[in-house]
């Protein structure tokens, strides 16, 4: 993805930013006190729940989880780990990042990952 849009940008000069929408479930945690967040957070608190609870984890703290493997480009499973290179479906966020910084120098865009904690459709309905 990252590398068709960085072919992309050698040919049109236009692109200045490329925005990955992720989710707010891998970097939000549960806490008494607000929390500002930033590029350096991730989700450990979901996490480590799933590493004690196992399949009795409720639910969301396995969403959470989940998507904190992916952005994290890791994704164990029992004694098995996937990394960024060998699972692209789950790793799109880290592979993007690992490009970026490895040709920033060379490309003429930012990356941007927003992480909406949610995400609301609008329906137009009809008036007759």
């Amino acid at each position: 993805m990252c590398t068709q849009a960085a072919d992309g940008h050698r040919i049109s000069h236009s692109v200045k930013r490329i925005v990955i929408t992720s989710s707010g479930a891998a970097i939000i945690r549960e806490s008494p006190t607000p929390i500002t967040f930033s590029e350096l957070d991730w989700n450990e608190q979901s996490l480590e729940i799933v590493r004690e609870k196992g399949r009795e984890a409720p639910n969301p703290m396995k969403y959470r989880a989940s998507k904190t493997l992916a952005e994290k480009g890791t994704v164990t499973a029992g004694l098995y780990t996937c990394s960024s290179r060998t699972n692209t479906h789950v790793n799109t966020i880290a592979a993007a990042w690992e490009f970026w910084n490895e040709h920033k120098a060379d490309v003429g865009w930012d990356l941007t990952i927003l992480n909406p904690t949610y995400v609301s459709r609008f329906f137009f309905l009809r008036s007759y």
